[in-house]
């Protein structure tokens, strides 16, 4: 998993209990920039789920097993 994904998590999850305001101010104490913040939030209003939607075109070298021997 990603830290994109991992920071999704983490943002869908405040936002059942934290306002926007409160949830923005709290991650940025984390370094993370209002932009991505509101992007996280704009995906989670739009419906969309935490992880990346499959996409078209040439599928990866590597299978998930390999890469995560390599992390």
């Amino acid at each position: 998993m990603t830290k994109q994904v991992d920071l999704r998590r983490r943002v869908y999850a405040l936002l059942g209990q934290m306002s926007k305001a409160h949830l923005v101010k709290h991650l940025q104490v984390e370094n993370i920039p209002r932009a991505t913040i509101y992007r996280i939030i704009k995906r989670f209003e739009d419906g969309l789920p935490c992880e990346d939607m499959a996409r078209k075109g040439r599928s990866s070298k590597l299978n998930k097993q390999r890469q995560q021997k390599l992390e």
